[in-house]
């Protein structure tokens, strides 16, 4: 379930919140939240993606039946500890969306009060595009070499 519902949820979360931010007023640079917001989804589904593969580990020592039950309890990892903190990273976001705190950023400032130099919005409009393009493109990439690799259970 995890590789087959909850990464590829991860992956549309952290490419629709850039399509969403690049694509519209609220932008990815402009107010303090959104960027915090897409800094956490980041952190969390690169933990995410690190812990499944562990997850997975720990699933195949537990279907081990020569393996004792006091071994199993004695291992250093803690899908308890990384669940807690997913659901906190989940939390934080929440709050972040609904709350707004910290106001605009310098960069945002500027570009509500007009004061940015001529022609700049139209280059940041195209860095805004070629970055939105290389993230679709690395998301595009990822998922060939994940179905060349014959899925989660060769890696």
């Amino acid at each position: 379930m995890g590789w087959y519902v909850i990464v590829p949820f991860c992956a549309a979360s952290l490419v629709t919140g850039l399509v969403v931010s690049l694509g519209t007023s609220w932008g990815l640079f402009r107010s303090y939240w959104v960027f915090v917001k897409f800094l956490l989804t980041v952190v969390g589904a690169v933990v995410l993606l690190g812990f499944t593969q562990t997850l997975g580990s720990l699933g195949d020592l537990a279907g081990n039946p020569a393996l004792p039950l006091e071994e199993l309890r004695n291992l250093k990892q803690s899908p308890v500890l990384h669940s807690g903190g997913g659901l906190l990273v989940l939390l934080a976001a929440t709050v972040l969306a609904v709350y707004k705190p910290w106001g605009m950023t310098g960069y945002g400032r500027r570009t509500q009060h007009g004061g940015a130099a001529p022609g700049s919005d139209r280059k940041t409009t195209t860095w805004n595009q070629l970055l939105l393009l290389g993230v679709i493109g690395l998301v595009r990439l990822l998922l060939v070499l994940h179905l060349i690799g014959g899925g989660p259970r060769n890696h």
